[in-house]
């Protein structure tokens, strides 16, 4: 099977990224047992980190080519590894939040405009993904008689972690110099539009 372009994976990987955010979403305000909640939340949440990290490489290739991904990493299916690998290398490559707003230029229909507060670092991003893996394995009653107690205290950390995901990723743009890509996880349309930076200053205006 051919390969496909890194527009068409990263979009993919953006659609499945959308959909773990939502169904952890529909998940934490579900009436499901709080154990449920956890580990559901957390193994979309933990994915979701995952789905990220592959981003980065497809956007890496997009803008350096295929050789611009370290060779270490190809393979990595774990976020830990492959953000630690990208740091080592000195390759900054994760999304950027923004928000789209309307251009003051006439020519233009929309511009892009940075979220800083919304940033996240590969260190945190790896921090979001150890506390993600809390949650995936059962409580051992011995070690943990409450463990009703300890699932009510996590379910907070990972409410604010996919909060955080979200604020990170819903409206981005990700690329090396210059090169890379403008993504709306769901647009006014429920679409999620990826389009190469390039083409951002062509929008038209309606």
């Amino acid at each position: 099977m051919a390969k496909l372009p890194p527009k068409e994976v990263y979009q993919q990987l953006c659609i499945r990224l959308r959909h773990r955010i939502e169904f952890a979403e529909a998940v934490l305000i579900s009436s499901a047992p709080k154990w449920q909640i956890v580990e559901a939340v957390s193994l979309q949440g933990r994915k979701a980190i995952e789905t990220i990290a592959h981003m980065c490489l497809v956007a890496t290739e997009h803008s350096l080519g295929e050789l611009g991904i370290p060779k270490d990493v190809k393979k990595h299916w774990n976020a830990e590894t492959i953000f630690e690998r990208l740091h080592k290398k000195n390759i900054s490559v994760l999304p950027s939040p923004s928000r789209m707003k309307k251009s003051s230029d006439p020519r233009y229909k929309a511009v892009f405009e940075g979220v800083p507060e919304n940033r996240l670092t590969y260190r945190e991003l790896i921090a979001l993904y150890q506390m993600c893996h809390e949650g995936l394995h059962d409580v051992n009653p011995y070690r943990l008689p409450e463990s009703i107690s300890y699932y009510e205290g996590l379910t907070p950390k990972l409410s604010q972690g996919i909060i955080r995901i979200k604020n990170f990723t819903w409206v981005h743009f990700i690329g090396i110099k210059g090169e890379g890509f403008a993504v709306d996880l769901r647009n006014t349309n429920g679409l999620t539009v990826v389009l190469p930076l390039s083409k951002i200053a062509e929008l038209p205006i309606d």
